[in-house]
């Protein structure tokens, strides 16, 4: 599989590192920004890297400006004859042009509960409604499980549609009485970095 790591400044490049880990081969590394660890990881690691700024001109407007990069981000993987684009802490919205663009397989790892079908929401085993979390950054998604018994996230196939899209896996953390933000976070994390391996593992193109 040629795969492609996209990240930004807000991860911390832990699920790049999963994939490496297990052997997996990234190709090529993408990121919003220069001070992504992500492309710290990819210097290190001698992998092909590419950083493509948010930098939106004053006389552009905002949709326009997220066409347009969402179509360069497509093309970037698809000159590099991407098959699988895992989001890895990457805060941009993919609009139409991207997948207009890019052909290949987009997956990504939401902190929350994805629901199957949208009127029906996901629940816990015992019964309580988990938080779709939809459209929020992860320390607000990830606060949303701390009066909970568990937490959540959902790896997912990434549509127009933001944190939404076919489930590929769900995994979950109990959620303990001391626990903060953090704490919660770190304990997630390693769940969706298991995760995303299974799901590499044993995705079918």
């Amino acid at each position: 599989m040629n795969i492609s790591v996209l990240v930004s400044n807000k991860g911390t490049g832990s699920n790049l590192l999963a994939i490496l880990e297990k052997g997996f081969q990234v190709k090529i590394v993408i990121a919003d920004s220069q001070d992504a660890p992500g492309i710290k990881i990819a210097k290190d690691k001698k992998i092909k890297y590419k950083v493509l700024p948010y930098l939106r001109p004053k006389n552009v407007e905002v949709s326009e400006y997220r066409n347009q990069y969402s179509k360069a981000i497509g093309k970037i993987l698809k000159d590099n004859k991407i098959e699988i684009a895992v989001l890895a802490g990457f805060n941009r919205i993919l609009t139409k042009p991207y997948f207009e663009t890019f052909l290949g397989t987009t997956i990504n790892i939401h902190p929350g509960a994805i629901p199957d079908r949208k009127d029906e929401p996901y629940r816990f085993e015992d019964g309580t409604i988990a938080p779709w979390n939809q459209g929020m950054m992860t320390e607000h998604a990830v606060a949303n499980f701390l009066q909970l018994k568990f937490a959540t996230s959902t790896i997912h196939v990434v549509t127009e549609e933001a944190d939404f899209g076919p489930i590929l896996k769900r995994v979950f953390v109990r959620v303990e009485p001391k626990d903060t933000i953090d704490t919660l976070y770190k304990c997630l994390k390693f769940a969706e970095n298991q995760g995303l391996i299974d799901v590499l593992k044993n995705l079918d193109l």
